[in-house]
């Protein structure tokens, strides 16, 4: 990776950390870190990844549900105003 700092300014620096900081947390490196700083047995991997998979699927169960609540709502006030 890498961040060129053209401006030597308190400022510029300051943007060019802003851009580090996002640029790694979209590439995930600090997960990836974090996930091998120690040795996980092959069952404990296991048992974290169905884990997370089923965070995320709750998420999207939620996320899933205010789409369709806001598309009824949404609904039946069209069907209201005419």
């Amino acid at each position: 990776m890498y961040i060129e700092v053209r401006d030597e300014s308190p400022a510029g620096l300051e943007k060019a950390i802003k851009e580090f900081t996002r640029r790694v947390k979209k590439e995930g490196l600090l997960n990836e870190l974090r996930n091998k700083e120690f040795y996980l047995s092959p069952s404990k991997k296991r048992r974290f990844k169905k884990k997370e998979a089923m965070k995320r699927r709750i998420q999207e169960a939620r996320e899933d549900r205010k789409v369709k609540k806001y598309q009824r709502v949404q609904s039946f006030t069209e069907i209201n105003n005419r």
